[in-house]
């Protein structure tokens, strides 16, 4: 899963949506598309000043549909996640 924890995307204090979006694009880089999700990690991490809560995923979803098409990001934000969920549980 995506973790949006700051430090894990940049290793400093702070980390922005490109931040967010350069680890998906590694991710993508490693044949992963069908298999990325989010794992925000916001239950008490530090996150990026963008992303300060889950309602801020839309904000998310938005931005990466300007790099990405609209399927593959609904597939990271749901279906992936999804058809795991219905394969394996």
């Amino acid at each position: 899963g995506i973790n949006l924890y700051r430090r894990f995307l940049t290793g400093g204090d702070a980390a922005a949506m490109e931040d967010v979006r350069r680890h998906i694009e590694y991710f993508l880089e490693q044949g992963c598309a069908r298999a990325l999700c989010l794992g925000c990690d916001m239950d008490g991490a530090e996150l990026p000043a963008e992303l300060p809560s889950l309602s801020a995923l839309p904000r998310l979803a938005a931005y990466l549909c300007g790099y990405y098409p609209e399927e593959l990001v609904q597939d990271i934000f749901f279906e992936n996640a999804f058809r795991f969920a219905q394969a394996h549980l």
